[in-house]
C-alpha cells in the first residue's frame, strides 16, 4: 500500500471530508478472502472505472463515520489483493492504485483510486458468490455504473450508456491520434543497458534472492533461464503499452502456450498463493511485471518470471529433472537410478522451450510495430549430468554428458512468417539461430 503523497489534497478530503457522492465509494471494514465481499468491491470498482473513474474508501460507515473497531493490520487492503479481485471479476482488466491516507484523527486509512475506462467499458466477466440460486455481488455479462443514492447499478437503461459511449470514443480518437502523433517523432534506438543479455543477467541476480530451501538441488546452480525482446527494424524500441494491455496479453499468451505445450502448468503464470502473484515494478525505467514463486515447501517448484511494457521479458526455472516426484518415478524398480543433478531430459527441455518460444510469438501480437525478435536462452548446471529419459521407453544416449557447464546461446528471428508450425508434429520452430 503506498503512503499518501503528500501534495495530493484530494485523498486527505476523502478521509476528512467523507462526502460520499457518484466518484466515491466509502465500506465499513471487511474481510477481503470472502467471495461475497469481493464481489461486491468488485461491481463499485467496475461502476467507479464506468463513471470515469473515483475512489473506492475503506473504513467509513454509509453515514460518513468511522467504521468500528479500526484493524490495527491494514495489510489485507493491499494493492495486490485488490488488483486480483480487479483480474477475477471484470473485463478488460485495469490497474488500482492503494494509497495508505492518515486522516487528521490519526488513523491510516485504505483509499483506492479507481481509473476510467478506456475505448472499450468495464463488463462483469463472472457471478459472485450464489445464494437460493441467484449471484451475489455482481452478475456475468452486466456493466455497473454509479447512479444518483449514490450506488453501483447496471446499465440498463439507454440515457445511462450516453455519458459511457461517449468517454469510450474519446479515448479511442486519443489512441489513434497518439499513433499518427508517433509516426512524425524521431525513432529512439535501445540503450545499450536495456540489452536481451543485461535483462538476462537482472533477471538471474534477482532469481538468487528466491527462496528455494525445499527445493531438491542448489537452484542457482541448476536452472535454464529464457528471455525475449521484441524490436522494430534497425533495432528501435517498439512502443509501449499500458500495464492492463499487458496484464491481458500475457494471460492470453501464457493459456495458448498452455494449450499447444501441455507441461502440467503454463508459461508466465500467476502463483496459486496470494504471495505469489504478479506485481508491478520499474526495470531499468520501465513499469512491467514480476512474478516470484518461492520454493520453501517439498511440493513447491520455485520460479521467476518478468515482463516490461516495452516488450522485454523472460524468466528462470529449476530443471524438472531435479524434482523429487520425478525422481520416484523414473527410479521405479531401478533404485539410486536417478539422482538428483544427474540427469538432463532432452524431451523436457525440448518442450520447455517450445512452450516460451509459442508464449512470445502469441505475445507480439500484444506490440503491433514489433518486426523482429530476440531470442536467448541460458542454462546452468550441465556438467554433471547425462541425457536420460524417466521413462523405460525413451533412453538416449545416456552415457554423454555435457562439455561444459554453463551455456548461453542467443538469435533474432522476424516476426510473422518466421514462426514455424510442422503440420505433423505441431512443433514451433524458428526460420535461423539455433537455441539448443
Amino acid at each position: 500500500m503506498r503512503d499518501q503523497p503528500s501534495s495530493d489534497p484530494i485523498l486527505q478530503d476523502l478521509v476528512d471530508q467523507r462526502l460520499e457522492t457518484l466518484t466515491a465509494e466509502y465500506k465499513s471494514w471487511m474481510s477481503l478472502a470472502d467471495n461475497t465481499a469481493k464481489a461486491k468491491i468488485a461491481r463499485h470498482l467496475c461502476a467507479l472505472a464506468n463513471s470515469g473513474g473515483g475512489h473506492l474508501v475503506f473504513g467509513f460507515n454509509d453515514d460518513g463515520t468511522p467504521s468500528e473497531p479500526h484493524p490495527k493490520n491494514l495489510s489485507e487492503y493491499s494493492q495486490d489483493t485488490l488488483n486480483s479481485i480487479v483480474e477475477r471479476y471484470l473485463h478488460p482488466v485495469f490497474h488500482v492504485a492503494v494509497h495508505a491516507v492518515t486522516a487528521a484523527s490519526g488513523r491510516t486509512y485504505p483509499v483506492v483510486r479507481v481509473p476510467s475506462h478506456g475505448a472499450q467499458p468495464i463488463c462483469a466477466r463472472r457471478d459472485g458468490p450464489h445464494q437460493n440460486g441467484q449471484p451475489i455481488g455482481i452478475r456475468s455479462g452486466v456493466h455497473y455504473l454509479r447512479v444518483p443514492g449514490p450506488q453501483s447499478a447496471p446499465i440498463d437503461m439507454p440515457e445511462r450508456w450516453r455519458e459511457v459511449i461517449h468517454r469510450c470514443v474519446v479515448a479511442e480518437r486519443n489512441t489513434l491520434l497518439g499513433s499518427i502523433g508517433r509516426l512524425f517523432e524521431q525513432p529512439t534506438h535501445i540503450a545499450p543497458s536495456l540489452g536481451l543479455d543485461s535483462l538476462l543477467d537482472h533477471l538471474l541476480a534477482d532469481w538468487s534472492m528466491v527462496d528455494a530451501s525445499g527445493w531438491s538441488a542448489n537452484h542457482v546452480l541448476n536452472r535454464v533461464a529464457f528471455g525475449f525482446r521484441f524490436i522494430q527494424a534497425g533495432g528501435v524500441a517498439v512502443s509501449e503499452i499500458t500495464l492492463p494491455r499487458l496484464q491481458e496479453a500475457i494471460r492470453a499468451a501464457s493459456i495458448r502456450a498452455a494449450e499447444e505445450v501441455d507441461l502440467g502448468l503454463p508459461p508466465f503464470a500467476r502463483g496459486w498463493r496470494p504471495n505469489q502473484r504478479p506485481t508491478v515494478d520499474v526495470f531499468a525505467g520501465v513499469e512491467g511485471f514480476t512474478c516470484a514463486v518461492q520454493g520453501t515447501g517439498r511440493d513447491d517448484t520455485p520460479s521467476l518470471w518478468q515482463i516490461t511494457t516495452d516488450g522485454r521479458g523472460g524468466d528462470v526455472n529449476v530443471f524438472s529433472e531435479d524434482s523429487k516426484h520425478l525422481q520416484a518415478y523414473a527410479q521405479r524398480g531401478r533404485p539410486g537410478s536417478w539422482p538428483i543433478g544427474s540427469r538432463l531430459s532432452p524431451f523436457f527441455q525440448v518442450q520447455h522451450l517450445a512452450q516460451r518460444i509459442i508464449f512470445t510469438r502469441e505475445l507480439a501480437n500484444a506490440f503491433p510495430d514489433t518486426t523482429d525478435c530476440e531470442l536467448v536462452v541460458d542454462y546452468a548446471g550441465l556438467a554433471s549430468r547425462k541425457l536420460e529419459e524417466p521413462g523405460p521407453d525413451h533412453r538416449v544416449a545416456r552415457f554423454y554428458g555435457a562439455e561444459r557447464g554453463d551455456r548461453r546461446s542467443s538469435t533474432a528471428v522476424p516476426c510473422g512468417s518466421a514462426w514455424k508450425r510442422d503440420p505433423g508434429s505441431g512443433v514451433i520452430g524458428v526460420e535461423k539461430g539455433p537455441l539448443i
